[in-house]
């Protein structure tokens, strides 16, 4: 029960650290180098033949913790935030710099204002949608256009270039025309 609990005290047993028992990778893998060893079978034949253990650095009391000597004049972990100035919220010393704050910023749009338009005169920016509206208006407001048709083949050129005919063929060509107006075609387009 809690009272043979809290009557007996046992007391602490260090108990051996696995890091006592291990071995050291870096001593083993420093080795093998020195002795030629060069595949992963001869690495893991190495391994069984050789027990390198990790010895930890003994302090004088026998423990293997790393003590560093402790410098007084450094603070660790995270500073601590700045305290606040109470006397400055008492006198509302943040509320008076925000409304200088502020008129210093109505003083500089005012002067804008002034620079972009000295004669008073406020130029309105027009959102897309009116832009579209005033064009749309302006475009029912403005007589039609007659759109001519283009030709649509303007910009191809002739894949065959046809030599001109000269007088004599022109004549046999006329003749072979009147004496057969069906044949006259045919041997044009031949």
């Amino acid at each position: 029960g809690a009272r043979e609990v809290t009557s007996k005290w046992v007391e602490h047993l260090k108990s051996v650290q696995p890091a006592d028992l291990a071995q050291d990778f870096r001593a083993i893998n420093k080795t093998a180098a020195k002795k030629g060893v060069r595949t992963a079978k001869q690495m893991n034949a190495f391994r069984r033949g050789v027990d390198i253990r990790l010895n930890p650095v003994r302090n004088e009391d026998g423990s293997t913790t790393v003590r560093r000597p402790v410098d007084q004049s450094a603070t660790y972990g995270r500073a601590n935030l700045p305290s606040t100035p109470m006397q400055d919220v008492l006198h509302g010393a943040f509320a008076s710099d925000f409304e200088d704050e502020m008129s210093a910023r109505y003083v500089a749009y005012a002067e804008h204002e002034a620079n972009e338009a000295p004669n008073g005169k406020h130029r309105i920016k027009m959102t897309k949608a009116e832009q579209m509206r005033v064009r749309a208006r302006k475009m029912a407001e403005a007589p039609p256009r007659i759109l001519r048709p283009r030709d649509p083949f303007r910009h191809l050129s002739p894949r065959m270039q046809l030599q001109p005919l000269s007088a004599r063929e022109k004549t046999e060509v006329e003749e072979a025309a009147v004496a057969a107006p069906g044949e006259g075609e045919r041997t044009q387009l031949a």
